[in-house]
């Protein structure tokens, strides 16, 4: 027995199989298609098949990053699209790049004349052309240079600084990979400057290497890491250091905790927010917590574990928070935030500072996102001087109804039984609902 298949009467090249198939369709493909099955006896026609082809728009599921390099070693962007019989062209600076059309470009030798150069990629098919957005390459001429650190503690320890533009790392070797260490002092650069928008702050002076917030990898410090508050100056114990390292060397992943730690050196509304003695104050530190969440996802960055969980599974505990807080009507402010505790009902065992953190994440996403969290802290930081706990609630509340644009007022005090003073009330009165 043999077989041919054919399109529109003519033999198709090599398609001699009991099936046929077309591993990767295009509209050329569309067609009438039959088989001619033959053996001694003679041979017969198939009735014909008509196959048409739909071509899927073209959909970017991933767009480039904006990347760090180290000079002199390779570094690449990447870009992932759906859609069918898609191709691809890169650019530079405007500029088609030949032979740049896959879905990886990659540059064997950045150097700094790359440095800020801009990268896009359109990706078309016959539907149409989609433009991605534009990545950033920075690049880093990385030098580790010896220094006497002085810790927290006044120890004073030898290590080795490796510049980027806004944060310098100091660690214990000078052996590390440079596209790792360019990596993730990229990562942090963007933190700092994510921070520095978000907050309309600049921390003061603390620990710092030719100017740049200094991240310090020492044996021990105040925990997993330690910030200072509203200064510059973060050290990271030596496993939390090789951590982060391993963590972007080998998974291209990174630990949480100095992106926590820049919520302590940002912070510079104990002022205006912070709850009065004796109230516990869980709101420097759930500052820190929710921030994490944002700089993480802004500058682009894969979140490693947090103890047993995914990053992923972790934040969605702490998403999770408020809403736990709000089924249960007999939490309410006065015996949760105000005294320290989480809600009742936490199956994942986290504090208080969490659930400060789980309703600023609600009304992120329920009020715009980053455009809300740009405005949250700096309207915090015009309001009034807070001189007892009431007044920081009230703050906060008139911050956050000014950063959505509307009376929040309504949803604290009755969703999530938050006392707010009747001036307060009045003063978000003009707001939309």
């Amino acid at each position: 027995m043999s077989y041919q298949w054919r399109k529109g009467g003519v033999a198709v090249a090599g398609a001699v199989g009991a099936t046929f198939t077309i591993s990767r369709a295009t509209p050329a493909d569309a067609g009438s298609y039959d088989v001619v099955v033959s053996n001694a006896g003679g041979s017969i026609n198939s009735a014909a098949a008509a196959v048409t082809v739909t071509t899927i728009p073209v959909g970017i599921t991933r767009q480039p990053t904006d990347r760090t390099a180290a000079a002199g070693f390779p570094i690449s962007f990447a870009i992932q699209a759906s859609g069918t019989g898609l191709t691809y062209q890169w650019k530079r600076d405007g500029t088609a790049i030949p032979s740049a059309t896959s879905g990886t470009l990659t540059l064997p030798t950045a150097s700094i004349a790359d440095d800020q150069a801009r990268f896009t990629v359109e990706v078309s098919n016959a539907t149409g052309t989609l433009a991605s957005r534009t990545a950033i390459l920075s690049v880093l001429t990385l030098n580790p240079t010896p220094v006497n650190y002085v810790s927290f503690d006044n120890r004073t320890i030898p290590l080795y600084a490796w510049e980027g533009k806004r944060v310098a790392l100091l660690t214990t070797a000078n052996t590390l990979s440079y596209p790792a260490v360019a990596a993730l002092l990229g990562a942090l650069d963007s933190a700092y400057i994510y921070y520095e928008l978000a907050t309309g702050f600049t921390p003061g002076s603390g620990k710092s290497f030719n100017n740049k917030l200094s991240i310090a990898q020492v044996a021990t410090t105040c925990g997993a890491g330690c910030g200072f508050i509203g200064a510059r100056g973060i050290e990271l114990s030596t496993a939390t250091f090789d951590t982060l390292y391993t963590g972007v060397l080998v998974r291209d992943e990174y630990d949480q905790a100095v992106f926590y730690e820049f919520g302590r050196n940002f912070w510079n509304l104990t002022s205006r927010l912070t709850y009065r003695a004796p109230d516990s104050d869980v709101v420097t530190t759930g500052f820190a917590v929710f921030m994490r969440f944002m700089a993480m996802n802004n500058v682009g960055v894969a979140g490693g574990p947090f103890g047993s969980w995914t990053f992923a599974d972790f934040r969605m505990r702490v998403e999770q928070m408020v809403d736990l807080y709000h089924d249960d009507t007999t939490q309410t402010f006065d015996n949760t935030l105000k005294i320290g505790r989480a809600q009742a009902n936490n199956p994942s065992q986290l504090g208080a500072t969490d659930l400060f953190a789980s309703i600023c994440l609600r009304l992120a996403r329920d009020n715009g996102g980053e455009v809300f969290v740009r405005r949250l802290w700096t309207e915090a930081a015009r309001r009034r001087m807070a001189q007892t706990t009431q007044d920081a609630v009230d703050n906060f509340v008139v911050a956050a109804s000014i950063a959505a644009n509307r009376n929040l007022a309504p949803v604290f005090i009755t969703r999530w039984r938050w006392p707010v003073s009747a001036a307060a009330q009045a003063e978000v009165a003009r707001l939309p609902a």
